[in-house]
């Protein structure tokens, strides 16, 4: 899962935050620049929302992991 990020020499800092349905979060991370990459590969089968904030706003998204 990646944030859209546009091309070019961008110096942004996100932040994510992925959180079960029940609000617990379970994992969060600083993401740099065009390599933003959030793994959820280590996160059990469920319902997740993942939140990733930048200085240009906030963008909240529902993921179902197998």
């Amino acid at each position: 899962l990646f944030p859209r990020i546009r091309k070019g020499n961008t110096k942004e800092r996100w932040m994510s935050a992925t959180q079960t349905k029940t609000g617990k979060l379970v994992k969060s991370a600083q993401l740099f620049d065009n390599e933003a990459v959030i793994n959820v590969e280590n996160l059990s089968s469920g319902i997740y929302m993942i939140r990733i904030t930048s200085e240009k706003g906030v963008v909240t998204r529902r993921i179902v992991k197998d």
